[in-house]
């Protein structure tokens, strides 16, 4: 490994040769090859040592970071700083950065190498992640998304193995410091506050202008709409913003207030008229007279459609609905009102347990909730069959019952 280590110019102007390796270690030749058979027996071996599992665990990690919270109150920055400066010297050390730089650029033809660096960075991770956890547990915070405890432990690995490339070929611009304060960055974007649902876009958001109101788009609903929808898809219902589907817009957070005050608002604007086709449906439907259960296919399957056309919109309906109303009671008041699915197929329901068709298992409007909930449920659970697929199995299960026949007594 010194040889490896102290002069890696050698090995290319003169190979490896074991008899330098031999005369460095002060052993016979009998000795080397006693125990190295082979030259490409002793080669392995320096790889796996290459790899060989660092000393600290996690174990020696949580008690550390442990000891650091406590000795710092809790306080973030200083806990960093305490940490960084405590392993500075490990991390930056020339010997352990040389390994591991050999040991990838074997492991471009070695699978076997290549296994090992793989388990060395996922060594690396799961101190970084008892880092973390360990930091954070008594600080109720959570991460933005789309970050992970584990995708934050990798960025954590990736930034320090930075530093640690920069200390060996210019270590005066490498400070414990530095380090220190890079990482509390990170960490400042990649964690929420308590009882907040953020995203990692929102950190830089209020440090970029709004865009230029001065020239609307022509259809500006349809391009809020549009906007909200991509956001919507993106990052889901809590996780979207305003501010966000303003600049998606091209307009100002303002300028989307004006038209849709909050997201629930946003999700009436653009399923609204859907609803309105969807009661069109079932009101033609009953007009020509069709029965209820046919009637009622065919709401299930137009609603599967509208399903898989506005999903970023219909997640985001479900998602609303059932989230504890009083984080915006008016504007979930009038979802709940303008969005109102189940009662478009109410009376279909009620006039067919008056026929005797269905069964008054419970009143019309809460047999109506179920089963398009259930058909929701269905679609937004199998997203990859096709809307046809997915209503015909509800209808079977719902409407037709499980049991086709009268089972036979034994």
């Amino acid at each position: 490994m010194r040889a490896l280590v102290d002069h890696p110019e050698q090995i290319l102007l003169r190979g490896f040769r074991s008899e330098d390796v031999i005369n460095a270690a002060g052993v016979s030749q009998a000795t080397f090859y006693r125990r190295f058979a082979t030259k490409n027996a002793f080669l392995l071996a320096v790889l796996d040592e290459m790899q060989a599992p660092a000393d600290c665990t996690v174990e020696a990690v949580r008690e550390t970071v442990a000891e650091r919270v406590a000795a710092h109150a809790n306080v973030g920055r200083a806990v960093v700083r305490a940490l960084t400066e405590h392993y500075f010297d490990v991390l930056t050390d020339r010997t352990t950065l040389t390994k591991n730089l050999l040991s990838h650029l074997f492991a471009t033809g070695d699978p076997r190498t290549a296994r090992a660096v793989a388990s060395h960075f996922h060594r690396r991770d799961e101190l970084a992640v008892a880092s973390v956890d360990v930091a954070f547990t008594r600080s109720g915070a959570s991460l933005r998304s789309p970050f992970t405890t584990r995708s934050l432990a990798v960025a954590l690995t990736a930034l320090v193995d930075g530093f640690r490339l920069r200390t060996d070929g210019d270590p005066s611009t490498v400070t414990a410091n530095l380090v220190a304060d890079t990482i509390v960055a990170l960490l400042n974007g990649a964690i929420a506050k308590p009882d907040r649902h953020e995203h990692i876009d929102d950190v830089l958001t209020t440090y970029y202008p709004t865009a230029d109101t001065a020239g609307l788009p022509r259809d500006l609903r349809a391009a809020i709409l549009g906007a909200a929808r991509e956001e919507f898809d993106a990052r889901g219902y809590f996780d979207a913003s305003m501010q966000a589907i303003g600049e998606r817009a091209g307009v100002s957070i303002g300028t989307v207030r004006t038209l849709f005050p909050n997201k629930p608002h946003l999700i009436i604007g653009a399923l609204r008229k859907h609803v309105t086709e969807l009661a069109e449906a079932v009101a033609d439907d009953t007009k020509l007279d069709r029965d209820e259960l046919t009637i009622l296919g065919n709401h299930l399957l137009r609603l599967a459609q509208l399903t898989a056309r506005e999903t970023a919109f219909m997640d985001a309906l479900l998602v609303a609905l059932a989230h504890d109303s009083r984080g915006e009671p008016d504007g979930l008041l009038s979802l709940r009102e303008k969005v109102d699915l189940p009662a478009i197929i109410a009376p279909v329901i009620a006039t067919a347990q008056r026929k005797g068709v269905l069964a008054e298992l419970a009143p019309p409007d809460e047999l109506a909730a179920t089963i398009t909930n259930i058909q929701l449920h269905r679609c937004f659970t199998r997203r990859g069959h096709l809307p046809e697929e997915n209503t015909a199995f509800i209808v079977d299960l719902l409407l037709h019952g499980l049991l086709r026949d009268s089972p036979t007594p034994r």
